[in-house]
């Protein structure tokens, strides 16, 4: 089994739109019909509120960021991500350099160590060329977020022992 944190709450949006942006993105399963969107004319970063989770066993430990660009061709989108603990870079990097017009789920293994699953948020900004001819700009869009990891540790079993 699994633990499931997903995004409930903005922190800030920049110029991405439409908020609330968590609502858009935090289903159980991917849905494409609601998404967020940076405009074709500008790079920006949103930060979303990760839901708490308990603290896991060992095992792996996914991102999932179901993105794209707005329309086929047109310049190079990209998404970048960062994931914070208590305002602190825990790891970030590039989520999709060259995104194409077609939603698709990349799955980012957290490979740096988590200490506090209470209190995690997630910067998503995109990337690449904003400027050039309108009919070459593209939005970056993401229709769904979701950080896996392992279920909860279980708690420390104490032996009582009766000495009399």
């Amino acid at each position: 089994m699994a633990q499931f944190s997903r995004p409930e709450d903005d922190i800030s949006f920049g110029t991405w739109f439409t908020s609330p942006l968590w609502s858009k993105l935090d289903e159980g399963d991917p849905d494409d019909i609601d998404f967020i969107e940076c405009p074709n004319s500008s790079n920006t970063t949103c930060e979303l509120d990760m839901g708490a989770v308990s603290t896991p066993e060992s095992g792996v430990r996914s991102l999932y960021v179901r993105t794209r660009k707005g329309a086929e061709g047109g310049n190079q989108r990209g998404l970048d991500y960062d994931l914070l603990q208590g305002g602190v870079s825990v790891q970030s990097g590039t989520v999709e350099a060259n995104l194409t017009d077609e939603f698709t789920t990349i799955e980012i293994v957290i490979t740096e160590s988590v200490t506090d699953y209470s209190d995690l948020t997630l910067q998503l900004t995109s990337t690449g060329t904003t400027g050039g001819a309108g009919g070459n700009r593209r939005t970056v869009e993401i229709s769904w977020v979701v950080f896996e990891i392992p279920d909860a540790a279980p708690p420390a079993t104490r032996r009582i022992f009766n000495i009399s």
